[in-house]
């Protein structure tokens, strides 16, 4: 979509950032976007007031100044920032400033996703002078006053500016007594372009490859392996076979696993099939606490091609949640399944398949979770099961079942995929179990079971029709025998049956909850009486407007397993059976 232009001159919007400034509104017109971004305004506002600020007519720092900022709400302070990132590159300014101001933004942002936008800035405000990145270091010095960005930031600036010396300079500080400011040198080495300074580059290259030998500091190898990564990606042909055994001969602390997880998914498409291999064989051993470096290996695994990268995504998942101890359940990976399940589903039914036939307990319930986690029934696990023997097929089936208990449709697609190819005896028994297990619970999935197998040519269509026939005499035997008395349960036994159905609904509402992002970022509000409710909004220029939602009822319904009401300590029992069942060689 194209950028609108202003109306405005330069100049006009010059007199009015001056004007805006000298009435004391300044901070106030940033954040309600006086000058959009939209149609060029923001830009000449801010070339205007770094102008304004260097011709010595006005001092713009005092509105990035901590006493200023500090008292800001989040919306505000992020507008203001916006614009402090925009003015720097321009200003004229000692560097002892200029840090104390950058220093003052990123602690307000804290952990914000943006709150590296100053430094990007800074690194542009030193490239600009070559006397400015050795002030900036100099800044440095006191190691009450070391920051880490700052480091490494006048390091590329300077990079940018003498390749040679700033590449023996972050070397020098590689050996520095502070280990922050060593670290920031070695990240900063990773960030020069030394693609067409093969010399410089194999000097870097030697530096941080020393820092990675065994024994040495997981932090400091973590980010030294980092940079050599990302030296690598400039010119993967080249340094292949000289970066592939440095991988491979990473450590396993929790800082160089992190370092490899991010490797992975940054630069998973310039490495080698032998360094993937590798890093995953390493990330094999992450700690199940490390939150931070999951969820990174989750988007790595989420990002690669498939089907080519099915068996060693198959392998690492059975390889951390099948650990003896401190294991990662596979629902932790949840770009990962959730890629699988929308884009890439056949990948998905492969998976299924091939963890039913191992049966192992962790791998055949994370399948459950996953599909439970979609919301619906209707997730159909179709598959070529011709190269499983007769055994294998009922064995799959069987952990379907025992599995899916309350994903009929899914277990009963399993079972129609091994009657397809089965002998007439396998088939039969695959016949009786989709009408034990799945028919018999789910009156309701009738229809939909049938249309698994619906074309005569379909080799199971025989046996689903059979499996469906009993299940429509079962249903009209139970019409057919009228209400009798004595087989009635009790007024006791139905309010025992219904609390330990509420008790169980109630248990999968809080799970829900607990899992759902509209109630991690919205309030609950308990309404005793009424049809309605209330809201007062602040619309931003200090007025409320009342808001009026009208009530009313919504809910979702779920067909129950009927012999989980009328037999239930059997239901679960035979369950238990089917899932702790072992694969008889």
């Amino acid at each position: 979509m194209p950028r609108e232009q202003t109306s405005r001159t330069p100049d006009d919007i010059k007199a009015e950032v001056l004007a805006s400034a000298q009435s004391g509104a300044f901070d106030s017109d940033i954040d309600k976007h006086r000058w959009s971004l939209l149609n060029g305004e923001f830009q000449i506002a801010a070339a205007a007031a770094a102008q304004l600020h260097n011709e010595g007519t006005h001092d713009f720092l005092q509105y990035f100044s901590d006493g200023v900022v500090q008292p800001l709400g989040q919306y505000a302070f992020f507008d203001v920032q916006h614009f402090f990132c925009a003015v720097l590159p321009s200003l004229d300014a000692p560097a002892t400033e200029v840090v104390r101001l950058v220093m003052t933004m990123v602690r307000k942002a804290g952990a914000n996703g943006v709150a590296g936008q100053p430094y990007f800035a800074l690194r542009e405000w030193a490239s600009r002078n070559p006397q400015r990145p050795t002030a900036i270091l100099a800044e440095m010095i006191d190691d009450a006053k070391v920051d880490f960005g700052a480091v490494s930031v006048a390091l590329q600036a300077g990079a940018m500016l003498d390749k040679e010396h700033y590449v023996e300079l972050a070397i020098a500080i590689m050996s520095d007594r502070v280990a922050l400011r060593r670290r920031a040198a070695m990240s900063a080495l990773g960030k020069f372009d030394l693609s067409t300074s093969p010399a410089l580059r194999d000097q870097a290259l030697n530096a941080l490859a020393a820092l990675c030998a065994p024994g040495a500091d997981d932090a400091e190898c973590a980010t030294a392996l980092g940079s050599i990564v990302e030296i690598f990606a400039r010119e993967p042909s080249v340094l292949a076979g000289r970066v592939e055994p440095l991988v491979r001969a990473a450590g396993n602390g929790p800082h160089t696993l992190h370092s490899l997880a991010d490797a992975l998914f940054i630069h998973r498409k310039v490495l080698t099939e032998a360094m993937i291999d590798a890093v995953l064989e390493a990330l094999r051993g992450v700690p199940a606490a490390n939150t931070g470096t999951v969820q990174e290996i989750d988007m790595a695994l989420s990002s690669m091609p498939y089907p080519a990268n099915r068996e060693r995504v198959a392998r690492f998942l059975e390889a951390v949640a099948l650990r003896s101890t401190d294991t990662i359940p596979v629902e932790r990976f949840e770009h990962l399944t959730g890629n699988l399940l929308t884009e890439h589903m056949d990948t998905f039914i492969w998976l299924a398949i091939r963890w039913l036939r191992l049966g192992r307990f962790a791998l055949c319930q994370a399948l459950s979770a996953i599909i439970q986690h979609t919301g619906s029934d209707s997730v159909a696990l179709t598959a070529d099961l011709s190269a499983f023997t007769d055994k294998e097929r009922v064995f799959i089936a069987r952990k379907a079942v025992g599995f899916f208990p309350l994903q009929p449709y899914a277990a009963a697609s399993v079972i129609v995929s091994a009657m397809r190819g089965a002998s007439k005896e396998t088939a039969t028994t695959l016949s009786d179990l989709l009408f034990e297990m799945v028919l018999l619970n789910y009156s309701g999935a009738r229809d939909r079971v049938a249309a698994l197998a619906k074309q005569p040519t379909d080799p199971a269509a025989k046996y689903v029709k059979k499996a469906l026939k009993l299940h429509d005499d079962y249903v009209k035997g139970l019409d057919a025998a009228q209400k009798m008395p004595e087989l009635h349960p009790s007024e006791r036994q139905r309010r025992a049956a219904f609390d330990r159905q509420r008790a169980v609904s109630a248990q999968i509402f809080k799970h829900a909850r607990e899992r759902s992002m509209l109630a991690s970022i919205m309030h609950n509000v308990t309404v005793l009486y009424g049809h309605k409710t209330v809201d007062y909004v602040d619309t931003g220029d200090g007025e409320l407007r009342r808001v009026e939602s009208n009530m009313q009822p919504h809910g979702t319904t779920w067909e129950w397993p009927r012999l989980d009401t009328v037999d239930p300590t059997g239901f679960q029992f035979r369950i238990h059976l089917l899932r702790t069942e072992r694969f008889s060689e």
